[in-house]
Parts: C-alpha cells; sequence; structure tokens
C-alpha cells in the first residue's frame, strides 16, 4: 500500500500546510496521511492540526504519544500523553461525523484504561 503523508512544508519542519490536503485529493486517489506532530513541532498545536487535516479530508493521522514526553529520547515536545490521544481521539470522531468521513466510530470514556508498550497505545 502507498500512503501520501503530508508531515510539513519543505522548507520548514514544523510549518503544516493544511491546504494541501484537498489539493492532493484532486491529483491522487491514494489514501492521505498528515503527521501534526512533526507538522507542528508541538504538543499544544496537535489536537487543532489534527482535527482540522480529517476536516479537510485526511485518511490518516500520524500521532506522536509516549507516556512521559518530557522524558522522550526524541520529539517529546511533540508528543501527546496516552491521556492526551484518547481524548483527541474522542474529539476525532466527532469531527469525522460532522464531516461524514469516517463510517465506524470508536468510544473511549473517560473510565478507559490506556495501556503503552514501544510499539503501540491501547484503549480499553
Amino acid at each position: 500500500m502507498i500512503i501520501v503523508m503530508k508531515p510539513g512544508t519543505p522548507r520548514s519542519r514544523n510549518l503544516l500546510d493544511i491546504s494541501a490536503v484537498p489539493v492532493l485529493r484532486t491529483l491522487t486517489h491514494l489514501p492521505i496521511m498528515v503527521d501534526p506532530s512533526h507538522g507542528t513541532g508541538k504538543a499544544e498545536l496537535v489536537p487543532a492540526m489534527a482535527k482540522a487535516a480529517i476536516a479537510a479530508g485526511a485518511d490518516a493521522l500520524m500521532i506522536e504519544v509516549h507516556p512521559n514526553p518530557a522524558k522522550a529520547l526524541s520529539d517529546g515536545p511533540q508528543s501527546l500523553t496516552p491521556q492526551g490521544y484518547a481524548n483527541l481521539m474522542q474529539d476525532i470522531n466527532l469531527v469525522s461525523q460532522v464531516f461524514g468521513r469516517f463510517p465506524e466510530q470508536y468510544t473511549f470514556s473517560n473510565s478507559s484504561k490506556i495501556t503503552y508498550s514501544q510499539k503501540h497505545v491501547s484503549i480499553a
């Protein structure tokens, strides 16, 4: 599978151009993935840009998650905590419903158990 990914502009790693998503949609049939973590470089900007990417037509997101971003060996400043990621996924569900993006929705509650391993984050 080939995925077109938009991490940032060629001149700036941390300048995410969301307007590229609908342009890419007209140029390719391939899935479009947006990386708001590298695209912004700041964890506090990731949620807004992730929601904007879905609203603009992105098919997938790549989001950095770490249980303790301050102690991450790399990319800590742009990493969400597992709870921050769970909160964002709730918001993404709402945004995707509004824009009719994904028919399958995922449910997270405040009591969801979040577990972390080096390979993935799971929310139960």
